[in-house]
């Protein structure tokens, strides 16, 4: 008696799942996927000087909103508030503008600081130079905003989880075959 009720349950639980209609939710939208070609340009070889820099400076409150500053007023033109290559200049650009939110958690930070300092001339991108306009620390504060960005907390600067461990971001998206 007690395996005919458990059947009988298990019978009306599948039944029900069945027939049961599909309900709206409020997933957030999925992430775009990232261009193969961009993905190719966060997989250069990193030049000297810049092969092996890592952020000197603390990831602390001053530093990230430092670097949110110099963000807003130097990158949301072509990256966009959220870092999504989406901002009003960026979409016009050939190739587009990058969604670094996503990519820079691909790179290690020597990387963002070469790219930052150069511009994107050796990848025919538009990204301008800053090495001019912006000095060392402000671009080691930009790249620290950056990390905070590709965590999804941009504009949320109070209780972050800083510092992120990159050599472990890089080595899980190498590992997974995202980058090689």
């Amino acid at each position: 008696m007690k395996q005919i009720l458990i059947v009988a349950f298990a019978s009306l639980f599948f039944l029900t799942g069945c027939t049961a209609q599909p309900t709206e939710t409020s997933m957030a939208p999925a992430s775009p996927a990232i261009d193969p070609e961009v993905l190719n340009r966060h997989n250069s070889t990193i030049p000297e000087p810049y092969a092996g820099l890592s952020n000197p400076l603390n990831a602390d409150d001053h530093s990230a909103s430092r670097g949110e500053a110099l963000y807003t007023l130097h990158c949301t033109s072509c990256h966009g508030d959220r870092g999504m290559g989406d901002g009003p200049a960026g979409q016009v650009l050939v190739p587009p503008a990058t969604p670094i939110a996503q990519t820079s958690a691909l790179v290690g930070d020597d990387y963002l600081f070469w790219r930052i300092s150069e511009g994107g001339t050796p990848f025919n991108t538009s990204m301008p130079s800053w090495q001019g306009t912006l000095d060392e620390q402000d671009i080691w504060s930009l790249i620290i905003y950056l990390r905070i960005m590709e965590q999804g907390q941009a504009g949320q600067l109070s209780a972050l989880p800083l510092a992120a461990d990159i050599s472990t971001t890089h080595a899980n998206a190498v590992s997974h075959g995202e980058i090689e």
